[in-house]
């Protein structure tokens, strides 16, 4: 009636179907971690010492940033990364909602986003912190 939609997509996979995707994504994860070793191994183990950032997370993070080195704050990562809010104002108002610039590395702020809603998810302390902002 409406086409294919993600719903019907999903309802059309069996049980074997699913399994096969599984197996690949351990296949892909297997090779990212093997290809990891040995690449900025001490970045590595440091955003993996977070809850919910594996070697899929850190891989990416690091494959966008390069050195953490090159950058002169985290204001400048968070730049590069686009994820600083535009400035909304005239005169001395400020407006309270704004937008994200979204700007910048859009695969370092894919890579951040879906990590920080990992760690979010798995680590009750972040959760509570995230759920007050």
């Amino acid at each position: 009636m409406f086409g294919n939609t993600s719903k019907s997509i999903i309802a059309d996979f069996t049980p074997d179907d699913i399994k096969a995707l599984e197996d690949n994504l351990k296949v892909i994860e297997k090779a990212i971690e093997k290809n990891i070793k040995g690449l900025c191994d001490n970045e590595i183990t440091i955003l993996k010492s977070i809850p919910g950032i594996g070697d899929v997370y850190a891989a990416g993070i690091i494959s966008e940033i390069g050195s953490i080195e090159f950058f002169k704050d985290n204001n400048a990562l968070a730049k590069y990364a686009g994820l600083t809010w535009r400035k909304t104002q005239s005169g001395y108002f400020e407006a309270e909602t704004t937008r994200m610039t979204k700007t910048g590395n859009k695969y370092l702020r894919y890579y951040l986003i879906e990590a920080v809603s990992s760690v979010k998810n798995r680590s009750p302390e972040f959760k509570e912190f995230y759920t007050r902002k």
